[in-house]
């Protein structure tokens, strides 16, 4: 949703009236009065072309929510945004997330390094993604493999999550990006069930999120990130027939992470302290927490479970070397 009360100012502060907007950004006077009044939201390109004629940041149209709110973004596997049971659903997780943060162990000593400036402009985006590939010394039409891709989301000080999503229920997509303001720290749930090709260009999908640290928000944020992916991932295209689980587990893996030497596998390849810290809450409030696992995860009940008792029965000394 656009922010109609610093829209309204501008508007006023410029003596601009619809028509003149409207064709500005070279659309109906009618397209107009629906962005105003909170029907529709204007295309990348058009909010692009709105903000100039405003003399706005791009940021400035969306409005900030609540900082104790999580910030969500995803896209579904068609490319469309999530539904609102789908934000919910991932909005819940960040909650949940942020109970397990005294429990990771993850300190923020310092602000994560984003971009200063975030603009849609070609020449912009392919900048910042030639950076990110000197940073990984690749050469012209190299791809960059997973590992080095979870390097970068590691140095920025991303926690990963690693999940099977197998797209049985709503919300249930390839990636995902939570931000919690409140302890700025960046979550990154990634999807064990998806191609190997895929998984590349979701994680360099959500590093995107990651260095716009959500200054751009809905169709303009993701817009960024998919033409970030894309530069980033620069070469010929890859043809591994392998889901993500089997890169990094060593086999396709039932419809779960729920047995222990997956898990600590898991914990090894993608450096992360989701199991830990699951398993410490549970140690916490005294048993198992089944309801509590599947919403953080966003996993089935069943899944949870096995999950849960898994953690339960594993030895706290297991979890220091990880």
């Amino acid at each position: 949703m656009l922010n109609l009360s610093a829209i309204k100012i501008a508007l006023a502060e410029r003596s601009l009236s619809q028509a003149a907007v409207a064709e500005r950004c070279g659309v109906t006077r009618e397209a107009v009065s629906n962005w105003l009044s909170g029907e529709s939201i204007p295309r990348p390109a058009k909010l692009k072309l709105l903000a100039q004629a405003l003399g706005l940041e791009l940021g400035a149209l969306m409005p900030r929510p609540r900082v104790e709110d999580p910030i969500v973004a995803y896209r579904t596997r068609t490319q469309t945004p999530m539904s609102t049971r789908a934000r919910h659903a991932a909005e819940d997780m960040g909650r949940h997330l942020r109970q397990l943060m005294p429990f990771t162990g993850a300190r923020q000593l310092f602000h994560p390094p984003t971009l200063k400036h975030c603009e849609l402009d070609a020449a912009g985006i392919q900048e910042v993604a030639a950076w990110k590939r000197r940073e990984l010394d690749l050469a012209s039409e190299e791809v960059p493999s997973i590992q080095q891709l979870l390097r970068l989301l590691h140095e920025f000080g991303a926690l990963l999550v690693p999940v099977f999503w197998n797209g049985d229920r709503e919300g249930h997509e390839h990636a995902l990006s939570i931000y919690l303001p409140d302890s700025r720290t960046y979550w990154v749930v990634i999807n064990l069930a998806c191609g190997e090709d895929d998984a590349r260009y979701w994680l360099a999908h959500e590093l995107a999120h990651c260095l716009t640290l959500h200054a751009l928000q809905g169709e303009a944020a993701e817009a960024f990130a998919e033409r970030f992916a894309h530069q980033l991932l620069l070469g010929p295209s890859a043809t591994s027939s392998r889901t993500l689980a089997e890169a990094c587990l060593g086999h396709a893996g039932p419809a779960g992470l729920s047995s222990l030497a997956d898990i600590t596998k898991a914990e090894s390849v993608f450096g992360t302290p989701i199991f830990k810290a699951l398993a410490a809450f549970q140690r916490a409030e005294g048993g198992r927490a089944p309801s509590f696992i599947a919403s953080t995860l966003n996993i089935s009940v069943q899944a949870a479970n096995e999950l849960s008792h898994t953690l339960w029965t594993r030895p706290p000394s297991a979890e220091t070397d990880h």
